[in-house]
């Protein structure tokens, strides 16, 4: 790979990619979100997959985010 497509893949990666967690640690908000959607998911696959949950984890992958999260104290 060339340098300068090595650099605007590492740029790439860390804008869009690593560095949007540090903004969004939830990965609720737009650019991680959108991803989501864009993937094809939406909230419906999350009631067959995240029934068992609590609701604050629920409503997480629903783009709400709780304080009441059980990892959160």
């Amino acid at each position: 790979m060339a340098n300068d497509a090595l650099q605007s893949t590492l740029r790439g990666e860390e804008e869009n990619g690593y560095a949007a967690w540090e903004h969004d640690p939830m990965g609720t908000g737009d650019l991680l979100g959108g991803k989501r959607q864009l993937r094809g998911w939406d909230v419906s696959k999350a009631a067959k997959h995240f029934k068992d949950l609590e609701d604050s984890v629920k409503e997480l992958f629903q783009g709400t985010v709780s304080d009441e999260l059980p990892w959160i104290s």
